[in-house]
């Protein structure tokens, strides 16, 4: 047992890093086959929410700015291939920060194409991409700087934990709005 904690990493940041990036490969290798199947169904249903991506639930543009690309299932395939390859990749002590910066990328393109799937589309699909933005930015995850800031680990804290308050707070908001508490499902 000693053996394997010599090769875990002292640093938390790459710590989190890690876990994080096997996690969400994991999970990936995981869910890729039945969500090609259902983009295959949905690419070719011939619905018109069909021909639009976004991130969320809501089809939209990336960040409000950059249209999503309309992938076919063959290539939502190939890319999600590619994104597992490179969270796996950034696990390598070999240029982590690359490998999560075009693990974002990917992921761009990736996680819009699934915004109705019921199973991935909301939060997830909101904050992978943005905390692999984060990770790629970590220089404590850089080998030849060898810099122990853990300021990433505190953004991505103070990042998730506003996404989900304002999530909450729009819930709540909108429920006295609209006279309909939002807990009832519809």
């Amino acid at each position: 047992m000693e053996d394997l904690l010599a090769f875990w990493p002292a640093n938390p940041v790459r710590q989190f890093q890690l876990l994080y990036c096997c996690a969400i490969a994991g999970a990936l290798s995981y869910a890729l086959g039945p969500q090609t199947r259902f983009l295959g169904w949905f690419h070719h249903s011939g619905l018109e929410l069909a021909k639009k991506r976004g991130l969320g639930a809501h089809p939209c543009k990336l960040y409000g700015l950059i249209p999503p690309p309309v992938l076919s299932p063959a290539h939502f395939r190939a890319v999600g291939v590619a994104l597992i390859g490179c969270l796996l990749a950034a696990c390598l002590p070999l240029a982590p920060r690359v490998f999560l910066f075009v693990g974002f990328v990917l992921s761009l393109c990736y996680f819009p194409q699934m915004f109705a799937e019921v199973t991935c589309s909301g939060h997830s699909t909101i904050l992978i991409p943005s905390i692999l933005f984060i990770l790629s930015c970590a220089p404590s995850l850089d080998p030849q700087l060898r810099s122990g800031s853990e300021w990433p680990l505190v953004l991505i804290r103070v990042y998730v934990a506003s996404g989900y308050f304002s999530s909450g707070t729009c819930k709540l908001l909108c429920s006295a709005f609209f006279n309909r508490w939002w807990g009832k499902g519809p």
